[in-house]
């Protein structure tokens, strides 16, 4: 079951991946493609997935960081039970 926390975060990744994948007028990736003509549905899907990356790298390295921690306490209370 999620926590508030992870189902907010969840929606907060979700939202702005659509904004990125539909409304890319709003959010240029780059000065090179806001100058460039419409390159039609693939460079909405480009742009979009160019936008939602740091999203999957800070969501992964927080998955990282947690599952060490989570092994690293429960290695600290074996070892104060011994």
């Amino acid at each position: 079951m999620m926590g508030p926390q992870r189902a907010l975060s969840t929606a907060a990744a979700i939202t702005a991946f659509a904004w990125g994948l539909f409304v890319p007028a709003l959010a240029q990736a780059c000065p090179v493609c806001a100058q460039g003509e419409s390159g039609g549905t693939g460079r909405k899907i480009a742009l979009g997935l160019f936008i939602f990356l740091p999203f999957v790298v800070v969501g992964t390295i927080l998955f990282i960081l947690r599952g060490a921690l989570r092994r690293e306490q429960k290695m600290f209370v074996t070892r104060s039970e011994v």
